[in-house]
């Protein structure tokens, strides 16, 4: 069955970040090349490192616990907890990223928005499998 983007969330240190709109997870890995003379005219290849990063926008809410940690966590260069859920509250992947983008539009005549990346550092965990079901 097909999912669609309402069921993405991001929390900070355990907190929902409020006023969400959109998210994405990308995760990638580096390669590294083994050809030899015996693979008759094709490269061969093995997986190396990996990496993940979240990025997402929403309306700010200045009230909210999830922006203020966010505010706190980019300010101190500090790395944070970030929870991917998606079906509700139930966590799909969970791990430590740092804030590397974090940006609040002003408009004159619209709301208030913010975006922010999150660049993974360390592993990405696969919580909840049985969420996918």
């Amino acid at each position: 069955m097909a999912e669609n983007g309402i069921n993405f969330t991001i929390s900070i240190d355990g907190t929902k970040v409020a006023g969400q709109r959109g998210g994405s997870l990308s995760r990638s890995a580096d390669t590294i090349e083994t050809t030899s003379k015996d693979g008759a005219g094709w490269k061969s290849f093995i997986p190396s490192f990996k990496e993940w990063s979240v990025e997402g926008d929403g309306v700010v809410v200045f009230s909210d616990e999830g922006f203020a940690l966010i505010e706190q966590a980019y300010v101190s260069g500090d790395a944070v907890e970030v929870d991917v859920q998606m079906n509700g509250t139930k966590s799909i992947y969970n791990g430590e990223a740092i804030i590397n983008d974090f940006s609040v539009e002003m408009p004159y005549d619209d709301l208030m928005s913010y975006s922010i990346s999150l660049q993974g550092t360390g592993a990405l965990t696969f919580v909840n499998p049985s969420t996918l079901l």
